[in-house]
């Protein structure tokens, strides 16, 4: 269950459909890739050649930071279009339970991660000549494995029409990675796997990134961070307190999850979205 589905997180004159919120992270995300995408168009393909990870990328202290940027690189319109929608999906719940900043070290991990261990393998086997690696799919895959360890049971649609648990779903996402490492398929399939194995090293072992992330990484994380737009100023002095607690509140939720609340938290919160309901009746 989503932050946003929580009772005290409701705002009842939320408007309905289908919204973007341009406040989190992985919306900022989306729109870096999206941008990326199309100063790539206009430099005719040029910005991706130097994003893009090669074998040397793992060996070459001066191309060392593509195994990085290449995730922000896309092949085509379908596969920036596939990662960025599987991207929003999920990468929203696990983002309201991480927080922001926790969520962004995960994803620049995985990405490293990934393509350490693409580079490494094209470096072992000795056939990399011409190889490129582009796209964000492993961190997308560290972040949809997160949403189904967290929700094992939650109800997906298989191919957008096949009703199946969550946890068939991941493994039949882990099985057909693994048969596909067999093929000669152009998909780095070993990039996919890292980002799985990224997600059960990081949801079992219940470390904090944030907590060994340099002074420099968090400061650029939270200056990409937005506070929320939820404060409310009630002319009541006998309200003024709760007003403050719950704006505290709300900014350690946006910060590092739901997860790190605790009861008294909660039934602030839970107080607060029963005034606004009241006030606004």
């Amino acid at each position: 269950m989503g932050l946003q589905d929580r009772e005290y997180y409701r705002d009842e004159t939320s408007p309905p459909g289908i919204q973007f919120n341009f406040q989190t992270m992985v919306s900022k995300l989306i729109l870096v890739n999206v941008g990326l995408f199309v100063i790539n168009i206009f430099t005719s393909g040029r910005l991706f050649s130097y994003m893009a990870a090669t074998p040397d990328s793992l060996v070459d202290i001066t191309r060392v930071w593509q195994l990085l940027t290449y995730g922000f690189a896309h092949a085509n319109p379908f596969h920036i279009l596939f990662n960025m929608f599987a991207l929003w999906m999920f990468g929203r719940e696990v983002e309201a339970r991480r927080g922001s900043q926790e969520f962004l070290a995960v994803y620049l991990l995985s990405l490293v991660i990934g393509g350490t261990v693409w580079c490494g393998r094209y470096l072992l086997i000795g056939s990399g000549g011409g190889a490129s690696l582009v796209g964000a799919s492993g961190a997308v895959s560290t972040v949809i494995m997160l949403f189904i360890l967290a929700n094992p049971k939650r109800q997906l649609l298989l191919f957008f029409a096949i009703p199946a648990p969550a946890w068939a779903v991941g493994a039949l996402f882990v099985f057909m990675n693994m048969m596909g490492m067999r093929s000669n398929e152009n998909i780095a399939y070993d990039v996919h796997l890292a980002g799985v194995a990224c997600a059960f090293l990081y949801h079992f072992s219940g470390v904090t990134l944030t907590r060994w992330t340099p002074g420099w990484l968090s400061s650029a994380a939270r200056g990409l961070k937005s506070k929320p737009k939820l404060k409310v100023h009630d002319p009541d002095d006998q309200y003024s307190d709760l007003d403050s607690e719950a704006d505290r509140i709300l900014d350690k939720v946006h910060r590092e999850g739901e997860s790190s609340l605790n009861r008294r938290e909660r039934q602030i919160l839970k107080d607060y979205s029963r005034r606004m309901r009241q006030k606004h009746q």
